[in-house]
């Protein structure tokens, strides 16, 4: 979609735009690229190259930032009732705003450094309820799915279990691929093996592919995530059944 330059647009929505610019702490050192005398602060939106409704909670949007300094980055924000996902295109950061539960970002660090390793994303820095991740590229779709996706899934758990941990809400959205390597991210609910599932816990987390509320399979989650994947995949290449004959 042809970028929308930002004069053309309504003074509520630029209103609504200019608080997606990177402002924090965080998101200043993950823009380190810029040179250390970057201000994120001076940032202001120019053009809107995407936006769209995602679903009813969630609103993405493609923006084209520009510094004081005349440098321009993009931005791939995702803002929902929960969390502000944003991609900086320009050094391949992920930062995300946990709103809802602000202690998640803590939690997904601590996940993220015990599970280091070349099947997951690479923690970058956490900061109060903002985390900072490496972009390992887009969730599976029908187009990316690679062939060898089961070894790659068998790889990702078999780590996992070596870690000692539970994702507890593997799907596809949360498997991406990139360069046909596949990696998990979003380590927010996970838990050491064995580790009973909080109470508090929302009772539809991973409903997905759960076997029950609070109850989990990693292995059976993301083998249902990716085989789904797959089935559509093969039914978009499947020609349509020939019309029958008009009746005579």
């Amino acid at each position: 979609m042809a970028a929308r330059p930002i004069r053309s647009l309504s003074p509520q929505l630029i209103n609504i735009l200019q608080q997606f610019a990177p402002t924090t702490e965080l998101e200043a050192h993950s823009l380190h690229a810029f040179g250390s005398n970057f201000d994120p602060t001076k940032i202001s939106v120019v053009a809107v190259v995407d936006s769209h409704e995602i679903d009813q909670t969630t609103f993405g949007l493609r923006l084209h930032f520009r510094h004081a300094s005349g440098r321009v980055l993009e931005i791939v924000s995702e803002t929902s009732v929960k969390n502000t996902v944003r991609v900086n295109l320009n050094n391949s950061i992920v930062s995300k705003i946990c709103l809802y539960h602000p202690h998640l970002a803590q939690r997904e660090a601590h996940w993220l450094r015990r599970v280091r390793g070349p099947v997951v994303a690479r923690l970058a820095g956490v900061k109060d309820a903002t985390i900072a991740t490496s972009y390992e590229g887009e969730p599976v779709n029908i187009y990316n799915l690679p062939e060898d996706w089961r070894q790659q899934a068998e790889a990702i758990i078999a780590h996992l279990r070596t870690a000692g941990c539970c994702h507890n809400d593997i799907k596809a959205g949360n498997v991406v691929v990139s360069n046909g390597r596949l990696k998990l991210i979003d380590f927010a609910w996970a838990t050491q093996i064995g580790e009973p599932i909080p109470e508090e816990w929302p009772i539809d987390l991973g409903f997905q592919h759960f076997i029950a509320p609070h109850e989990f399979d990693d292995r059976k989650a993301i083998f249902e995530a990716l085989g789904e994947v797959e089935t559509a995949a093969l039914a978009a290449l499947t020609p349509p059944a020939p019309a029958a004959p008009p009746l005579r």
